[in-house]
């Protein structure tokens, strides 16, 4: 099963601070490794600025740059994750998309105001991420799309956590059925 498009809980006692009560969006899932986005990290630079700074122009778009992970490589290090086909660079999942090279990028916050700008990934090494699944490091949930825009921070992650803390106890506890009780006592 491939795992691009899938939501990264972290484990509520995570301690590392990069990793600590996130959720990430798998983006790209290879041979070579995989590849995601923070999805609760704001950051402290609104996207205006960081445009002006990196790309020494201006830009009249509102909102915040989120911290998408540790990650600070490749040839810009600015990425939006959006909704519009038309700026596809990549395809997340079904209906998500990203764009990272700067004439889309442009074209995408002249013309899209549906979207989330990172600064920086996550990143993991082939087998890395598959061992951290298996050891309870993270746990896995199906994406809302949503949630990929219009949740944030704290918010984001209890309702993830709700998710799969429900999914968890359903596993563990059987379903009840009228079978279960037919030798019960009537009262």
């Amino acid at each position: 099963m491939s795992l691009q498009g899938h939501l990264l809980v972290s484990h509520p006692q995570m301690m590392d601070p990069n990793f600590h009560h996130t959720v990430v969006l798998i983006t790209k899932e290879e041979n070579d490794g995989a590849s995601g986005l923070i999805l609760n990290r704001a950051g402290p630079v609104t996207t205006k600025n960081l445009w002006k700074e990196t790309f020494k122009e201006e830009m009249d778009v509102e909102g915040w740059v989120h911290s998408g992970g540790p990650v600070y490589g490749g040839k810009t290090p600015i990425m939006a994750l959006h909704k519009n086909e038309k700026f596809s660079e990549q395809m997340v999942t079904s209906g998500v998309f990203l764009t990272f090279s700067k004439p889309v990028l442009r074209e995408l916050m002249k013309e899209e105001g549906d979207c989330r700008i990172f600064l920086g990934s996550s990143g993991w090494q082939p087998g890395q991420l598959e061992n951290e699944l298996n050891a309870g490091v993270w746990f896995l949930a199906e994406p809302d799309t949503e949630d990929l825009f219009y949740t944030y921070g704290e918010d984001l992650y209890k309702k993830c956590m709700t998710v799969v803390s429900t999914e968890i106890m359903n596993a563990m506890v059987p379903e009840l059925t009228r079978d279960h009780f037919k030798n019960a006592p009537n009262n």
